[in-house]
């Protein structure tokens, strides 16, 4: 702030100014930026400037002397002030204060977004406070840093906060992979002391990973080769007498619940298959694990052959299926005489079969 003060010189004869001088106890607040000229000439005047640029808060002091040859006012001095004001920033998330350069995120105040399912997101609302008494202007909120496009800025603050008021932003995680994803938000504001303001953020990108076992061995996604091993293959059994069932493990080793939505059969013998065991739909925690069965009940004799389908929600196996089959077999009774046949219901004996 700059002030203009006016020497006037009421007498007859020149009034020369030696100095301008300012001194007490705020005095480096002040300073004198443009000295009178001397001498004044009587009935004349002259100006000179005071700059006021406080260091601090509050009320800050100071005096002016003018040093000149009036002879019962050769010290004219007078006491001067103003009132330093000053914008305070203040960060929190989760109403916990967030330290200017925080490098270290946390659940507490929020910098931690916690773990997110990939494909999935998570916002958090940070609160930029001004606790000073001045406007604070904020500049353009930026992310940076080795994960940056995890985070989005979905709600900008407000710009100015006037002083004891705050306003918010709000930022979106969306992990693109999974593990701890970082980052660093910052902004550009007036607190002369924090005028770059700076904070770690991460999350942790989760992902569900399904894994099917039959006798405690992995099938593949895409199986097309039922093998007895694993089970995918039921083996022989006989028609209209009896069914194998096999017992079949969904695994989910990833590091997000896995959501199985529906378990089906399809395929040419598919009719021959049924399900059972595993209430649908089923949500398995990581490293956790859930059984279904199969039953094999032959219709007829011959391969009979079906397909799988686990629907779910890993990223990348959302359709898992693999190939099962099984043999449908029945007696078959032949009776021989001297080794020919003998027809079931034969009513005409004959010496060839004796």
């Amino acid at each position: 702030i700059v002030r203009v003060f006016t020497i006037q010189n009421t007498g007859s004869t020149n009034l020369t100014v030696s100095s301008v001088t300012i001194s007490g106890t705020n005095a480096s607040d002040f300073s004198v930026t443009t000295t009178p000229a001397s001498p004044v000439s009587g009935s004349s005047s002259t100006t000179f400037q005071i700059t006021f640029n406080p260091s601090g808060n509050g009320t800050r002091t100071a005096t002016i002397t003018i040093s000149n040859n009036d002879t019962d006012e050769g010290t004219y001095d007078f006491a001067i002030q103003g009132t330093g004001t000053d914008p305070e920033i203040n960060v929190t998330g989760n109403a916990n204060s967030i330290s200017i350069g925080d490098l270290t995120p946390s659940a507490t105040d929020h910098t931690d977004f916690g773990s997110v399912a990939l494909g999935s997101n998570f916002v958090r609302t940070f609160t930029i406070s001004n606790t000073g008494n001045a406007n604070l202007t904020l500049g353009t909120v930026t992310i940076s840093g080795t994960n940056a496009a995890d985070f989005n800025i979905i709600s900008t603050p407000s710009s100015p906060v006037t002083g004891s008021s705050s306003t918010t932003f709000q930022v979106r995680f969306t992990p693109s992979a999974s593990g701890i994803r970082t980052a660093t938000i910052s902004f550009t504001n007036n607190d002369c002391d924090e005028a770059t303001f700076n904070f770690a953020v991460q999350g942790t990108g989760t992902s569900p990973e399904i894994n099917v076992r039959g006798n405690n061995i992995n099938i593949a996604d895409g199986d097309l080769t039922p093998a007895g091993s694993d089970h995918t293959d039921f083996g022989s059994q006989v028609v209209c007498s009896g069914t194998i069932t096999r017992t079949f493990r969904i695994q989910n080793t990833g590091t997000a619940d896995v959501s199985v939505s529906n378990i089906t059969l399809s395929g040419t013998n598919s009719a021959d298959f049924s399900l059972s065991g595993m209430t649908i739909p089923a949500t398995i925690s990581a490293g956790s694990n859930q059984t279904f069965d199969v039953v094999f009940n032959p219709s007829t004799t011959g391969l009979r052959t079906a397909t799988i389908t686990i629907a779910n929600n890993d990223t990348d196996e959302g359709s898992y299926d693999f190939a099962i089959q099984g043999t449908g077999t029945e007696p078959e009774i032949n009776v021989t005489g001297n080794t020919n046949a003998i027809t079931d219901g034969d009513n005409t004996p004959s010496a060839t079969d004796h």
